[in-house]
């Protein structure tokens, strides 16, 4: 059986690092840990495909697309009525330009990563459908009351009877972590789906229940 090739390995890391991202010492909502994630990602993705040669090109719409959304950014960037803002991002969301090309540079990337081969693309599949898992996991500890890391009081919104807990868990906001859940549960799900054995669809399956309460426990109208 042939070798995954290092790249799609670093991709996966970096779908799976960039939602867990956090820092205890900053405040919830603070996503600079992601930022750098990231980044680094997107970076080390592109350096090592580099490195392994010629890899088969993307589709020309898709690429003419993630062009014209970086070109988008940059003019956005350039044209803004305060340009530090728009290069580095509000102090706790971060999405300034260098996050949102750092996002096109990894879609840009994923093409030549799974190279048409399905169980490349399961990997990455697996990696974001994980890093939902682990992520649901901690938003029911925080929901229970267990939270090692982030100030409770941080994500209890309201006051006696009518306080209520809406756990973050590793997002920084509540919306954040119930969007991506909502997104993955499907990506466990199709997992499952086309899981060989029964053990693995089990495990999917599972996951994609997570998540799916993990929307419910969040809270959020949004997701």
């Amino acid at each position: 059986m042939k070798k995954r090739p290092i790249s799609v390995w670093v991709a996966a890391a970096t779908l799976l690092a960039v939602p867990l991202a956090l820092a205890p010492s900053l405040a919830a909502s603070d996503v600079t840990p992601k930022l750098l994630a990231l980044l680094g990602g997107a970076c080390a993705v592109w350096m090592v495909l580099a490195m392994e040669g010629k890899q088969p090109p993307a589709p020309r719409l898709f690429t003419v697309s993630l062009i014209a959304l970086a070109l988008c950014g940059i003019a956005s960037t350039i044209l803004s009525s305060d340009r530090v803002l728009s290069l580095a991002g509000s102090e706790w969301r971060r999405m300034g330009l260098p996050a949102w090309l750092a996002c096109l540079a990894l879609a840009a990337a994923i093409p030549a990563v799974v190279g048409g081969d399905p169980r490349r693309r399961r990997l990455l599949l697996q990696a974001i459908a994980a890093a939902g898992t682990l992520a649901a996991l901690y938003g029911f500890a925080q929901y229970a009351g267990h939270d090692p890391w982030i100030d409770p009081a941080l994500y209890h919104i309201g006051e006696g009877e009518w306080r209520i807990v809406r756990p973050p868990a590793t997002f920084g906001y509540v919306s954040y972590f119930a969007l991506y859940e909502a997104a993955a549960t499907f990506v466990a799900a199709s997992l499952a789906l086309s899981a060989t054995s029964r053990a693995t669809k089990i495990a999917w399956n599972c996951a994609a229940a997570a998540m799916a309460m993990g929307v419910i426990v969040s809270g959020s109208r949004g997701a």
